[in-house]
């Protein structure tokens, strides 16, 4: 797996990394984390209000791409919301200027089957691809890739 971190995404850029998404992801997960609630929460903020007829399923999380939290209690769980990967679904993703408007310090990733094709860290505003599955995507693109240390 060749993990990058992905520098100087515009407006533009992000639109057309969600329209590549659209065609490789079959799924994506929003991450928040839980502050002090051992409930999850009651009333979705956007973007998962708009998204919630694509949802799959919701559950509590110490583990997601980009993040471990080593203390697991109840309080310091995050709570992983899926997606179905469609047209639709990018669209509203696509309201947003980019990857870190969702809400704040809630991550996003996306998946083809089990593997992690992208996402982000929000509270360190970093963007991370698997390389393996973006080919040449980013030759004629003006951002940068830095590959991870293993």
């Amino acid at each position: 797996m060749k993990m990058y971190y992905v520098f100087g995404i515009d407006n533009n850029v992000y639109n057309l990394l969600l329209d590549q998404l659209n065609i490789m992801a079959d799924r994506f997960c929003l991450v928040e984390p839980i502050m002090d609630s051992e409930d999850y929460p009651t009333i979705l903020p956007d973007p998962k209000k708009q998204l919630k007829e694509f949802m799959i399923e919701k559950k509590r999380v110490c583990l997601w791409p980009g993040t471990k939290i080593k203390t697991k209690t109840k309080n310091k769980e995050a709570v992983q919301h899926f997606y179905k990967c469609n047209n639709k679904s990018i669209k509203i993703l696509k309201k947003y200027s980019d990857f870190f408007e969702y809400e704040d310090q809630m991550d996003i990733a996306f998946f083809k089957e089990k593997e992690c094709v992208l996402y982000t860290t929000s509270h360190e505003e970093i963007v991370a691809i698997n390389k393996d599955f973006w080919g040449d995507f980013f030759d004629d693109l003006d951002c940068k890739l830095v590959r991870m240390k293993s």
